[in-house]
């Protein structure tokens, strides 16, 4: 037995090893595993709870290993998820998890948009103002009776509109509300605070579905969305794909039966209204409809998120 390798999941949900077992016990003798831990050796057919396997707390024997399937023995899991075989049927792994706050990522994500837009409303309103100034006070054009004086004429323009332009600058910036800028500086830093605010939450909601055989990671979850071009594919696995994967697990497990359920068409939607934005005629409508439905597809993973925290404190 003391040549079989484990594996176990970090604080982080991040697979860890492989380690011998003497060294699970180690660990859990020194905190860094927790009875809700997940730990796997190569022959446990699912991820199991440290509590769930003998000698890990109670330092009697491990269970015996079961046959090994043809392959490298010493493989850890080739899933797609990096935790391995998902855990299926009876009782789900309680991850540790944090709470998150909605609240607060409500609060930042309306009051930037608000401040935002009431600022590039008042800047465009006070250049908007200055030039139709300057046009109601635009000389009319004098009669024309020769050549001479079309040519007169047209040089006089010129000259004035090179002076109206120049003086229609200063007038602008005369004019210019500054503190509309400072507005929209503080509308656009809470817009930045409620964008880490969200990532924090679908770096966790990530965290609650990996017991379950997860199609990706916390890390590869949130950091994937960074990659330019290929985040426009990837916000539909991290949002949509996190969306089906808690509905599935969901529905596998019996102790998930009291937690909140999330809509995956819901999800699915809110992303594609996103990239109707750009298309005419559809866009005004996606802009007013696309805020929305963000703000309830985050609220559907924060309810996810805060009940596991809460069920993670009482497995703790």
């Amino acid at each position: 037995m003391s040549n079989v390798q484990w594996f176990y999941a970090d604080a982080q949900q991040q697979q860890q090893g492989p380690v011998t077992f003497e060294q699970i016990q180690q660990l859990a003798a020194s905190g860094q595993i927790q009875p809700a831990s997940l730990i796997w050796n190569e022959g446990m057919p699912n991820w199991s709870a440290a509590s769930q396997v003998d000698g890990v707390f109670n330092q009697g024997a491990p269970q015996p290993a079961a046959a090994q399937p043809p392959g490298n023995p010493y493989a850890a899991p080739v899933s797609g998820n990096p935790m391995g075989a998902p855990a299926t049927g009876g009782s789900y792994p309680i991850p540790p998890v944090k709470k998150v706050s909605y609240p607060l990522f409500l609060i930042t994500s309306v009051a930037g948009i608000i401040l935002y837009i009431a600022a590039a409303v008042i800047i465009f309103a006070s250049v908007a103002k200055t030039a139709t100034e300057f046009e109601n006070n635009k000389p009319s054009q004098p009669p024309m009776e020769t050549v001479e004086d079309f040519n007169k004429f047209k040089a006089q323009s010129e000259a004035e509109r090179e002076a109206q332009a120049e003086e229609q600058a200063e007038k602008i910036m005369e004019d210019f509300p500054v503190a509309a800028v400072g507005v929209g500086g503080i509308g656009l830093l809470l817009m930045m605070i409620a964008g880490i605010l969200g990532l924090i939450c679908v770096y966790r909601a990530w965290c609650c579905v990996q017991p379950g055989g997860a199609r990706s990671t916390p890390g590869k979850a949130v950091g994937f969305l960074f990659i330019p071009f290929f985040n426009i594919y990837w916000i539909f696995v991290a949002f949509y794909g996190w969306a089906q994967d808690w509905t599935r697990i969901q529905a596998s497990h019996g102790n998930l039966a009291a937690m909140p359920r999330v809509s995956p068409p819901l999800f699915l939607t809110a992303l594609i209204s996103s990239f109707c934005i750009i298309i005419p005629f559809l866009g005004f409508l996606a802009l007013v409809a696309y805020p929305i439905l963000y703000l309830i597809m985050m609220a559907q993973m924060h309810k996810v998120v805060n009940s596991m925290a809460a069920a993670s404190r009482q497995t703790h």
